[in-house]
């Protein structure tokens, strides 16, 4: 039987340890040898397997995996991914960075805003950017196309930024959620709500004299 995403979370040890189940989803994110995940009506679910067709966001997929605790809700790991349909559609949800770190959201499609503090590239191939809301700082993870860049659009520092991705939930030792981070498809997941005044005043009035215009 197909269970539900979520009902990986009441999964007992002793009746599911070395027994696989099968779960179906929407693809919400895909970097091939990274990470994989989809979403039901229940939730979203990462998927770890070692071999996975082409895919793309809104590819419909099944999974025949193993259940293993990592995070605040399990994943499936040791999966075989089998496509079954493509051109799903999914509307992220909305949420604070307080919503976020109660877990609800855990590896859902989500959509979420921040000011961006720092913009590095971590390890090769990802760009992280760091953002704030409120007291709540997070990390954002962006994948760098072959040309090395991140899309036409610059992120000054101190932007504010509109970001959509999938959300996934640190825990501590306890299991208590105490950190999220944000992985995003594309560049087109990030947009400029608002430009640091410096940017808006101390740059661009610059720039305009240094081309020689007169108003």
């Amino acid at each position: 039987p197909i269970r539900l995403n979520r009902s990986l979370l009441s999964y007992s040890r002793d009746e599911e340890a070395g027994r696989r189940v099968r779960v179906r989803g929407v693809v919400t994110l895909h970097w091939p040898g990274q990470a994989l995940f989809v979403q039901d009506e229940s939730g979203g679910l990462q998927v770890q397997s070692d071999h996975t067709p082409s895919l793309k966001v809104g590819d419909v997929i099944e999974a025949v995996g193993f259940p293993a605790q990592g995070g605040y809700t399990p994943s499936l790991k040791n999966a075989i991914v089998r496509q079954v349909s493509t051109g799903a559609t999914l509307r992220p949800s909305v949420v604070t960075a307080e919503t976020a770190l109660s877990g609800s959201h855990d590896k859902d499609l989500v959509e979420t805003t921040g000011e961006l503090l720092a913009l590095n590239e971590e390890l090769p191939g990802r760009k992280t950017l760091v953002l704030q809301q409120g007291k709540t700082v997070f990390h954002t993870f962006l994948q760098t196309p072959s040309d090395g860049s991140i899309g036409s659009t610059t992120y000054p520092i101190g932007s504010r930024l509109a970001i959509t991705g999938v959300c996934s939930v640190g825990v501590d030792e306890n299991g208590k959620p105490v950190s999220f981070t944000v992985w995003m498809r594309s560049p087109t997941d990030v947009s400029v709500l608002q430009s640091p005044k410096w940017w808006t005043l101390g740059h661009v009035m610059p720039a305009v004299a240094g081309l020689g215009l007169v108003f």
